[in-house]
């Protein structure tokens, strides 16, 4: 009898105790969490997946998002993530996995795990995990990540640095990351570091 109390006050003290596990939020969730954001600065603490028929999630400013080793999954029902820029954006990512990212003819074309367009951009350990970039060129192309760079007037920058590109797939071409540039001369890119498996 006194063996099945202890068993039993263990069990409870474990469940008071225990650090709690509230599930992944929406990508509705974090897309408020970006959009009300002041401070250019966002650290995630929890997952965060597609609910269902939620578009990718929109960044068109400043930002940078410490992932902190937690995963923002698409379930395949868009890209995560779309950079919407004006030139002189700059975002940052690190810490963080893109998973089941699928990209859409909605006129972004391609890049089905992160679609980068127009801003400068920092990856820093982030895991692009089977992503998958639909239909024909020029929408099935760069399958993980995708940065399209297009001003003449801006001088952009570019830094990937130890980032992994896992079994990712494009329709058309570049399974894994393609950075494009209208205007080579504008661009500085820096890829160090990476892994590029299965793509």
């Amino acid at each position: 009898m006194k063996r099945l109390q202890y068993v039993v006050l263990l069990c409870m003290a474990m469940v008071l105790f225990a650090v709690p596990s509230w599930g992944a939020g929406t990508f509705a969730d974090l897309q408020t969490l970006i959009s009300n954001d002041t401070t250019g600065k966002i650290t995630l603490t929890q997952d965060y997946t597609n609910s269902g028929d939620e578009k990718a999630i929109v960044i068109s400013k400043d930002i940078e998002i410490d992932g902190g080793g937690f995963t923002i999954d698409a379930q395949s029902k868009d890209r995560a993530i779309l950079v919407s820029g004006d030139t002189t954006t700059k975002v940052t990512f690190k810490n963080l996995t893109i998973t089941n990212g699928k990209s859409t003819t909605d006129g972004k074309r391609g890049g089905g795990g992160m679609n980068i367009l127009n801003a400068n951009a920092t990856l820093e350990n982030v895991i692009f995990k089977n992503n998958y970039a639909d239909g024909d060129d020029p929408n099935g192309i760069g399958g993980g990540l995708q940065i399209c760079l297009s001003s003449e007037d801006v001088e952009y920058t570019v830094s990937i640095v130890s980032c992994d590109f896992i079994g990712n797939y494009a329709n058309s071409q570049v399974g894994g990351l393609r950075i494009r540039a209208d205007f080579l001369s504008k661009v500085t890119a820096t890829i160090e570091s990476c892994d590029f498996i299965g793509n």
